[in-house]
């Protein structure tokens, strides 16, 4: 038969820093009996609880080997300046010249001058007289 405990007994029997690390692990998963209003934990299922939480120290860091003709060459810093394709600065520059250009479907109907602005009223406000 399994030994159940209650949250306090848990925290003590593994040195646990509280009843409430208890029922933050019972939160998390951790299984226990509800008796009345009280929760009773097995020490089995702490055990395993505590064991599926631990965390494992990371792996040495390993040292791959590149071969000289893998094409990967020594760190170095870049200008950020590439040549680019002779076909592909005129399509920029085409694509450009698209955009800039207005719309069939737009409000503005080909290269008619735009509409005067409108007249603007001055405000007379009382409190500007002064």
């Amino acid at each position: 038969m399994a030994r159940l405990m209650t949250a306090e007994q848990v925290a003590s029997e593994f040195g646990l820093p509280s009843a409430r690390t208890v029922r933050t692990m019972r939160a998390d998963g951790l299984a226990a009996v509800r008796l009345g209003k009280a929760y009773l934990f097995d020490v089995d299922d702490v055990q395993a609880f505590i064991q599926s939480r631990k965390e494992t120290k990371c792996r040495d860091r390993i040292e791959v080997h590149i071969s000289p003709s893998s094409g990967i060459g020594a760190a170095g810093t870049s200008n950020g300046a590439k040549l680019a394709a002779p076909g592909s600065t005129a399509q920029a520059l085409t694509i450009a010249q698209r955009l800039k250009s207005h719309s069939p479907s737009s409000s503005r109907k080909g290269s008619a001058p735009l509409d005067p602005p409108g007249r603007v009223i001055p405000l007379n406000s009382r409190s500007t007289k002064r």
